[in-house]
């Protein structure tokens, strides 16, 4: 018989990259599996002293989701000063994921809510939140439009 998971006691939380690295790495590999694009050619492998280093520098968090201390889900987040734009600051969600077992109901919703609210409460003006077109048949997509992002760019992708 399978278990019935609570996914009501999900608690997130903004956590260090350097805490967390061993907890992370391998469900960077489950979302890459899941969702990476040109697997064949462009083979995951996290650099993980430049997550450090942003990380030193005050440029890199995370948002974490834990399902009884176990990490479950992420939000990993670049935020600094925008190049063209000085005089405020954006967060840039650079991935995130949640364990499929934990995507019923609201669950996703409220860690990408929980992320808005951390930089918010970090100072960001602006909040870039990338979404792979392939991603649940545009299911992220209409998420993000009910939390009130809008649609501004297109990503083009070329394996040279």
């Amino acid at each position: 018989m399978l278990q019935r998971l609570d996914r009501g006691r999900l608690k997130f939380s903004w956590e260090k990259f350097s805490d967390i690295a061993e907890e992370i790495l391998p469900l960077f590999v489950q979302h890459w599996r899941e969702v990476g694009a040109n697997q064949d050619r462009v083979p995951l492998r996290v650099n993980v002293r430049q997550l450090m280093q942003y990380e030193q520098m005050g440029l890199l968090g995370i948002v974490a989701a834990r399902h009884d201390g176990k990490l479950v889900g992420y939000v990993v987040i670049l935020m600094g000063p925008h190049l063209h734009h000085a005089d405020s600051v954006w967060a840039q969600f650079d991935g995130f994921w949640l364990d499929p077992a934990y995507r019923k109901g609201v669950s996703g919703y409220r860690m990408l809510r929980g992320a808005v609210a951390a930089v918010r409460k970090k100072g960001a003006n602006v909040v870039i939140a990338p979404v792979k077109q392939s991603f649940e048949n545009g299911r992220v997509n209409r998420l993000f439009e009910r939390m009130g992002f809008t649609a501004t760019d297109v990503v083009f992708t070329k394996v040279l």
